[in-house]
């Protein structure tokens, strides 16, 4: 199949016709429009392409549209094609302008909103700070002055309670002068009742004292026979103990010469002189 383009050149917002030229292309590149920024031609009689997706920005550009193959020249459709193709674009970047300044003008309005509820905020908040400060001093006020009533009930009431343990101090000493002028009569008929007790307790005590003597040299004579006793049983275990000593060295002797004699096995059995058990023993 082929495609015949123009080269056209853009002046004064008019499309000239610069250079014509044709190029073959496969069935399978079904493109209604195909447009070149760049105009460059590589091999094989292949052009790079690029789709028209941004805003055409340039003075000079390649334009190619499937042309009728049996006219030789369709300069007018084409370049018709062309013009509606631009004016289309065209109109979808005024759209897309006007939407983004939309955007533009709302996200503004939104930023104003915002702005304004942060200023509202704020004096709010100092508003709100200024309260609490008066607040507070009403406050620290109203604490001090009930401190200062407090202060003033406490001594009150401390200067009634004084009275009051004072009046009740007076009548318990009065008790206690009683109480003391009875407990001594108490004690005296007490003292006379001890005396008695003691005089019988002291003829008693006399007869107790004489058992206990009686008690006291029974038993020193019994501490006696127990250290005699003690004293036999030292001697015994004193020779108990050098008996152990004399059959300890000699289990230890016994433990010497066994080990010795091991050895000495030990040292035949490796150079292949091994002896009965007797001689070694002997």
């Amino acid at each position: 199949m082929i495609v015949k383009g123009f080269r056209l050149k853009a002046k004064n917002n008019q499309i000239m016709i610069k250079q014509k030229f044709s190029i073959k292309v496969s069935r399978t590149d079904n493109l209604p429009v195909i447009l070149n920024i760049f105009g460059q031609q590589v091999d094989n009689n292949k052009m790079k392409i690029r789709y028209f997706h941004h805003a055409v920005l340039f003075l000079e550009f390649i334009f190619y549209g499937y042309c009728n193959p049996d006219i030789e020249s369709n300069e007018v459709d084409c370049i018709s094609h062309h013009q509606s193709v631009q004016d289309t674009h065209l109109a979808l970047m005024r759209q897309r302008s006007k939407a983004m300044q939309t955007s533009f003008m709302q996200k503004s309005a939104i930023a104003r909103s915002s702005m304004d509820a942060a200023t509202t905020a704020q004096a709010v908040f100092f508003g709100k700070h200024i309260l609490v400060r008066s607040l507070e001093k009403l406050n620290h006020q109203a604490y001090l002055a009930l401190t200062a009533e407090m202060t003033q009930l406490e001594i009150s009431k401390k200067a009634a309670s004084m009275a009051m343990i004072t009046a009740q101090q007076a009548a318990e000493h009065v008790e206690m002068l009683n109480e003391t002028l009875r407990n001594a009569q108490i004690y005296a008929e007490k003292t006379r009742k001890a005396a008695d007790y003691a005089n019988a307790e002291y003829v008693v005590q006399t007869k107790l004292l004489d058992k206990a003597k009686e008690r006291i040299k029974t038993i020193e004579q019994r501490l006696v026979e127990a250290r005699n006793s003690l004293a036999v049983t030292r001697v015994a275990a004193e020779k108990a103990a050098g008996a152990a000593q004399e059959a300890q060295s000699f289990v230890v002797s016994a433990a010497v010469l066994a080990a010795l004699a091991t050895q000495q096995e030990g040292a035949r059995y490796e150079r292949g002189l091994l002896l009965p058990q007797e001689t070694i023993l002997n």
